[in-house]
């Protein structure tokens, strides 16, 4: 009895433990996003615009969960953005916790996308997935408008090397 007692107990603590322990998104404002990326000279960021109604997107997550977790020691990181609606987020925090996302995720709390969009790129059409590589230390921007896979970002992440 007592070790059937010790086990549900063991497994309850996991499972609210892991509760606790999920990625959550935030909501930002790109303004806030922006200062966030010029502000650190000392990282590379790769900024990932997708969102949960978007096959592209979700088939590229993975892609990008495989090089957070190979990349964590690097001065590199990996940001997630999505562009679901800010109503959504317990939608995309389910999102998270489903697929166990580990790089940081927000959602972009701006009304108007165009004046975003062309901050990120003037040749951004507003199409997602959706990559930006930003190197401030050379200053060095890429940004690639199409779903690409683990390969390809080191290959784009080479460029702004």
């Amino acid at each position: 009895m007592f070790r059937l007692l010790k086990n549900t107990i063991i497994v309850l603590f996991l499972s609210v433990n892991s509760l606790f322990s999920q990625q959550k998104a935030e909501l930002i404002k790109f303004s806030d996003l922006e200062n966030l990326i010029k502000t650190d000279k000392n990282n590379i960021y790769i900024v990932n615009f997708w969102a949960t109604w978007c096959g592209p997107c979700i088939a590229e997550l993975p892609y990008y969960q495989s090089f957070y977790e190979k990349n964590t020691d690097k001065n590199v990181k990996l940001i997630l953005v999505s562009l679901d609606f800010t109503n959504e987020i317990e939608k995309v925090n389910k999102f998270l916790a489903k697929k166990s996302l580990k790089p940081k995720v927000y959602i972009m709390n701006d009304t108007d996308q165009n004046e975003f969009i062309n901050k990120v790129s003037e040749k951004w059409e507003g199409t997602i997935p959706a990559t930006w590589f930003v190197n401030n230390k050379n200053n060095k921007k890429l940004f690639i408008e199409k779903p690409i896979n683990e390969l390809e970002i080191n290959k784009y992440l080479n460029e702004i090397f």
